[in-house]
């Protein structure tokens, strides 16, 4: 499925970075991503570091899981490092996207951003 677009309020746009803060968050929690043929709202539940030396000790990338107890000892990773109060948390068997980038001025650091699919629309 290929991504058309990505808007993260109808107001503006947001550096990924700066929703670490709790005011930027709070402000752009929300945001759609428009496929071709639907469009798919999410909330950002986690925003977390990601330092080299997590490297092999956690798959931020991992989407698929065999049991609940496997995604729930994949989530206990960013509920403890998450930088953010979220009213919402993702559970075993919800759809969820994760967003990367680079913090600046640290090209080995990543902030991760979690997130719940709260509606799905057909365009």
């Amino acid at each position: 499925m290929d991504i058309m677009s990505i808007s993260m309020t109808e107001q503006c746009s947001v550096n990924l970075a700066a929703l670490t803060d709790q005011n930027a968050y709070d402000a752009n929690k929300t945001f759609k991503i428009y496929y071709q043929d639907q469009t798919c709202s999410y909330q950002i539940c986690y925003i977390y570091d990601f330092d080299s030396e997590d490297y092999g000790r956690y798959d931020y990338q991992q989407m698929n899981f065999s049991s609940q107890e496997e995604f729930n000892d994949w989530i206990q990773y960013p509920t403890k490092k998450n930088l953010i109060h979220s009213d919402d948390q993702i559970k075993y068997g919800d759809r969820f996207v994760t967003l990367q980038t680079c913090r600046p001025w640290h090209s080995e650091q990543r902030i991760i951003l979690l997130c719940k699919q709260k509606e799905k629309e057909m365009n």
